[in-house]
């Protein structure tokens, strides 16, 4: 059965079928895969608590070794920005994370990283809800 039908520039009909979604498909050159947010939320949770475990090391004086590790967060501010994927992250004490990351983090700039990932999280009812508690 179809699942997408769409007509490309060439004015030639086409369809992605059920499989082709599970794997990844390209639309004019373009490569689109559907993102499943809660599992991507989980994903980040549990990243969101390996870099909280690395940064209250008292060796590591609150600063990441790691660049990636610091990079991170700007991919997950835009990961912030589905519903779906927030929520997740919010039942999964991805909050409590958050702040605790704020907390012990010495280095102004992640930390700043980490304040525009809570700012795009409030977009939606949960996080300002965990907050208000």
């Amino acid at each position: 059965h179809f699942i997408l039908e769409y007509i490309d520039e060439n004015k030639k009909r086409k369809i992605i079928t059920e499989k082709e979604i599970g794997e990844g498909f390209r639309l004019d050159g373009h490569k689109f895969n559907f993102a499943n947010q809660e599992k991507a939320a989980e994903k980040s949770v549990a990243r969101l608590r390996s870099i909280v475990d690395k940064v209250s090391q008292s060796e590591t004086n609150g600063k990441l070794k790691d660049a990636k590790d610091a990079l991170w967060f700007r991919e997950f501010e835009s990961e912030l920005q589905g519903e779906i994927f927030t929520n997740t992250f919010v039942k999964q004490d991805g909050m409590q994370l958050l702040f605790s990351f704020m907390d012990q983090s010495s280095s102004a700039n992640v930390t700043k990283m980490a304040v525009n990932c809570l700012y795009a999280a409030c977009e939606f009812p949960s996080p300002l809800e965990y907050i208000q508690k």
